[in-house]
């Protein structure tokens, strides 16, 4: 069954967003705005600081980030207080849509896998910045605050938001990560390679993750202790990956948003472009 559309937050910046809860489109309660979601987040990050489970930089790089978007996504629905309550099952799973005010592209989408804290929506909608302009949807589906994608239930969630994104009529679907996010789509990409157009994995892999047989693009910050540059050359050898290096640290998705923002853009239009001249991607759903 389609997800159900839960609330329309305007257009900002051209695109407009939706909560939806998937598999079984059952409406959900659990929405609050952005303004409550920076409260949380923000708050929340200093928590985390104070126990040195993230550097003090990441408390001023996401309010800073916050301030900047706040403008032109205000009143964005967030499903952050409910994904870090671990209140998310394969079953039944909050998702932020970001989809393109205008022209659409809906044979193409972007599935985006949030990292460590819980599926922040500000996060969401800098990924989804990339691709509104080539007229693509993202999908940013919800998992819980470890962000254990490479579990068993972080591979059922990223199957049923494939099968819905299908649905919608997607068939060159793009997974990026962030951070924990882009360690478990660095796992799962191979599995899903024939539901795939490309992989992006912005600060963050596994260091023993497979080559995933599928265009690869990763994007880290030369200072990342997450993501070593010895790390990151071998994955790039074995994957025959695009390798895009930016100054800072494990949080440049938010300190050099332009920068990372531009290089997803560039690589998933070359992408587009080479898919125009070749099939779409037709594969039947794998199990999880």
């Amino acid at each position: 069954m389609a997800a159900c559309l839960l609330v329309l937050a305007g257009r900002p910046a051209g695109g407009e967003v939706r909560v939806v809860t998937l598999p079984a489109g059952t409406p959900s309660h659990r929405a609050t705005s952005l303004a409550a979601e920076r409260r949380i987040a923000v708050n929340g990050s200093r928590l985390l600081a104070l126990r040195h489970v993230v550097p003090a930089t990441f408390v001023g790089a996401l309010d800073a980030a916050y301030e900047r978007a706040q403008s032109r996504m205000e009143d964005m629905p967030s499903v952050l207080l409910a994904s870090q309550l671990d209140l998310q099952s394969p079953e039944a799973f909050d998702t932020v849509v970001v989809a393109p005010g205008g022209e659409s592209r809906p044979g193409s989408a972007v599935v985006f896998l949030h990292g460590y804290a819980g599926n922040i929506g500000l996060i969401c909608w800098l990924v989804a910045r990339a691709t509104l302009e080539r007229g693509l949807t993202t999908y940013c589906p919800s998992l819980g605050f470890e962000g254990d994608w490479w579990s068993a239930r972080g591979s059922r969630t990223l199957a049923a938001t494939l099968r819905h994104a299908r649905r919608r009529g997607a068939r060159r679907v793009f997974l990026v990560g962030l951070s924990n996010g882009a360690k478990g789509a660095s796992l799962l990409a191979r599995r899903y390679r024939r539901q795939l157009a490309g992989l992006v994995l912005i600060s963050g892999l596994a260091g023993r993750a497979a080559a995933p047989g599928i265009p690869t693009l990763i994007v880290r910050g030369d200072r990342d202790p997450a993501v070593p540059a010895a790390t990151a050359r071998r994955y790039v050898r074995r994957a025959g990956a695009r390798h895009v290096v930016v100054p800072g640290d494990h949080f440049v998705l938010l300190t050099r948003e332009a920068r990372v923002r531009a290089a997803i853009t560039r690589w998933i239009t070359r992408r587009l472009r080479q898919a125009g001249r070749s099939p779409p991607i037709t594969a039947q759903p794998q199990p999880s």
